[in-house]
Protein backbone atom coordinates (compact mmCIF):
# COMPACT_ATOMS: atom_id res chain seq x y z
CA UNK A 1 0.00 0.00 0.00
CA UNK A 2 3.22 2.04 -0.21
CA UNK A 3 1.97 3.42 -3.54
CA UNK A 4 -0.77 5.39 -2.78
CA UNK A 5 1.34 7.26 -0.01
CA UNK A 6 3.79 8.10 -2.90
CA UNK A 7 5.05 11.95 -2.99
CA UNK A 8 4.31 11.69 -6.75
CA UNK A 9 2.30 9.06 -9.10
CA UNK A 10 3.06 8.56 -13.23
CA UNK A 11 0.54 10.44 -15.06
CA UNK A 12 -0.89 7.68 -16.89
CA UNK A 13 -1.54 6.14 -13.25
CA UNK A 14 -3.98 8.58 -12.10
CA UNK A 15 -5.25 9.02 -15.71
CA UNK A 16 -6.27 5.38 -16.09
CA UNK A 17 -7.43 5.46 -12.35
CA UNK A 18 -9.55 8.58 -13.46
CA UNK A 19 -11.07 6.49 -15.99
CA UNK A 20 -12.03 3.42 -14.53
CA UNK A 21 -13.74 5.54 -11.81
CA UNK A 22 -15.43 6.89 -14.75
CA UNK A 23 -16.56 3.67 -16.15
CA UNK A 24 -17.51 2.15 -12.83
CA UNK A 25 -19.97 4.85 -12.37
CA UNK A 26 -21.53 4.15 -15.93
CA UNK A 27 -21.85 0.77 -15.56
CA UNK A 28 -23.02 0.50 -11.92
CA UNK A 29 -25.41 3.80 -11.89
CA UNK A 30 -26.46 3.28 -15.48
CA UNK A 31 -25.26 7.24 -15.37
CA UNK A 32 -21.98 8.83 -16.23
CA UNK A 33 -20.33 11.39 -13.86
CA UNK A 34 -21.20 14.65 -15.78
CA UNK A 35 -21.73 18.05 -14.97
CA UNK A 36 -23.29 20.19 -17.77
CA UNK A 37 -27.19 19.17 -16.94
CA UNK A 38 -26.23 20.20 -12.98
CA UNK A 39 -25.12 23.87 -14.75
CA UNK A 40 -28.24 23.92 -16.80
CA UNK A 41 -30.31 22.95 -13.94
CA UNK A 42 -28.75 25.74 -11.57
CA UNK A 43 -28.83 28.53 -14.32
CA UNK A 44 -32.87 27.19 -14.57
CA UNK A 45 -32.63 27.90 -10.46
CA UNK A 46 -31.16 31.28 -10.95
CA UNK A 47 -33.72 32.45 -13.73
CA UNK A 48 -36.83 31.21 -11.63
CA UNK A 49 -35.82 33.88 -9.29
CA UNK A 50 -35.87 36.68 -12.04
CA UNK A 51 -38.13 35.78 -14.64
CA UNK A 52 -39.98 32.27 -13.27
CA UNK A 53 -42.50 32.76 -16.47
CA UNK A 54 -39.68 31.50 -18.75
CA UNK A 55 -38.93 28.71 -17.00
CA UNK A 56 -42.35 27.44 -16.66
CA UNK A 57 -42.57 28.26 -20.50
CA UNK A 58 -39.36 26.31 -21.85
CA UNK A 59 -39.73 22.97 -23.18
CA UNK A 60 -36.07 22.28 -21.91
CA UNK A 61 -37.04 22.98 -18.25
CA UNK A 62 -40.30 21.00 -18.51
CA UNK A 63 -37.78 18.10 -19.66
CA UNK A 64 -35.14 18.77 -16.96
CA UNK A 65 -36.60 20.19 -13.94
CA UNK A 66 -34.24 22.66 -12.14
CA UNK A 67 -33.48 21.45 -8.70
CA UNK A 68 -30.97 20.56 -6.41
CA UNK A 69 -30.03 17.06 -6.81
CA UNK A 70 -26.68 14.43 -6.18
CA UNK A 71 -25.20 16.23 -9.54
CA UNK A 72 -25.62 19.83 -8.21
CA UNK A 73 -23.91 18.52 -4.76
CA UNK A 74 -21.07 16.67 -6.90
CA UNK A 75 -20.17 20.37 -8.43
CA UNK A 76 -20.44 22.12 -5.38
CA UNK A 77 -17.79 19.61 -3.83
CA UNK A 78 -15.49 19.77 -6.96
CA UNK A 79 -14.39 23.48 -6.03
CA UNK A 80 -14.07 22.64 -2.35
CA UNK A 81 -11.86 19.36 -3.15
CA UNK A 82 -9.78 21.27 -4.85
CA UNK A 83 -9.72 23.90 -2.26
CA UNK A 84 -8.55 21.26 0.22
CA UNK A 85 -6.37 19.52 -2.06
CA UNK A 86 -4.31 22.86 -2.78
CA UNK A 87 -4.28 23.62 0.95
CA UNK A 88 -3.72 19.83 1.98
CA UNK A 89 -0.80 19.44 -0.55
CA UNK A 90 1.80 21.89 -2.06
CA UNK A 91 0.07 24.80 -4.41
CA UNK A 92 2.88 25.19 -6.34
CA UNK A 93 1.51 21.72 -8.51
CA UNK A 94 -1.52 23.46 -9.68
CA UNK A 95 0.23 26.88 -9.96
CA UNK A 96 2.53 25.20 -12.45
CA UNK A 97 -0.43 23.31 -14.08
CA UNK A 98 -2.00 26.37 -15.06
CA UNK A 99 1.28 27.95 -16.43
CA UNK A 100 2.11 25.19 -18.48
CA UNK A 101 5.22 24.43 -17.27
CA UNK A 102 4.82 21.06 -15.97
CA UNK A 103 1.92 18.91 -17.57
CA UNK A 104 1.73 16.77 -15.56
CA UNK A 105 -2.03 17.40 -14.03
CA UNK A 106 -2.96 18.08 -17.85
CA UNK A 107 -2.12 14.37 -18.88
CA UNK A 108 -3.65 12.94 -16.09
CA UNK A 109 -6.57 15.09 -16.59
CA UNK A 110 -6.59 14.64 -20.75
CA UNK A 111 -6.11 10.74 -19.84
CA UNK A 112 -8.52 10.14 -17.73
CA UNK A 113 -11.34 11.96 -19.69
CA UNK A 114 -9.47 9.79 -22.65
CA UNK A 115 -9.92 6.64 -21.31
CA UNK A 116 -13.47 6.88 -19.52
CA UNK A 117 -14.43 8.36 -22.84
CA UNK A 118 -13.40 4.89 -24.79
CA UNK A 119 -14.01 3.13 -21.95
CA UNK A 120 -17.98 4.27 -21.66
CA UNK A 121 -18.66 4.12 -25.48
CA UNK A 122 -16.63 0.09 -25.13
CA UNK A 123 -19.40 -0.49 -22.49
CA UNK A 124 -22.23 1.04 -24.96
CA UNK A 125 -20.70 -1.29 -27.61
CA UNK A 126 -20.62 -4.38 -25.74
CA UNK A 127 -24.56 -3.77 -24.51
CA UNK A 128 -23.81 -3.47 -21.02
CA UNK A 129 -25.37 0.49 -21.09
CA UNK A 130 -26.73 2.98 -22.78
CA UNK A 131 -26.17 6.49 -23.89
CA UNK A 132 -28.73 9.03 -23.22
CA UNK A 133 -26.88 11.79 -25.13
CA UNK A 134 -28.54 15.54 -24.25
CA UNK A 135 -28.39 18.52 -26.23
CA UNK A 136 -26.00 21.21 -25.78
CA UNK A 137 -27.18 24.66 -23.75
CA UNK A 138 -24.34 27.08 -25.08
CA UNK A 139 -25.38 29.31 -21.87
CA UNK A 140 -25.49 26.91 -19.80
CA UNK A 141 -21.90 26.25 -20.78
CA UNK A 142 -20.48 29.11 -20.72
CA UNK A 143 -22.27 30.38 -17.52
CA UNK A 144 -20.90 26.86 -15.87
CA UNK A 145 -17.65 27.37 -17.32
CA UNK A 146 -17.49 31.20 -16.00
CA UNK A 147 -18.60 29.69 -12.38
CA UNK A 148 -15.48 27.53 -12.68
CA UNK A 149 -13.12 30.54 -13.91
CA UNK A 150 -14.55 32.88 -11.37
CA UNK A 151 -13.82 30.54 -8.56
CA UNK A 152 -10.51 29.08 -9.48
CA UNK A 153 -9.56 32.49 -9.79
CA UNK A 154 -10.97 33.67 -6.14
CA UNK A 155 -8.88 30.01 -5.03
CA UNK A 156 -5.76 31.10 -6.22
CA UNK A 157 -5.32 28.25 -8.75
Amino acid sequence: MGWLRAERWPWWQGALLLGLLNMFAFYTANYYLSTSTTFSRACGLLLQLVVPEHVAGSAYYRLVKPMVDWQFMLVLGIPLGAWLASRLSRPVRFTVAFRLSDLTLLKVMMGGIFSGMVGVYLLHDLGFVNLHIKPTLLVANILGGAIFGVGMMLLGF
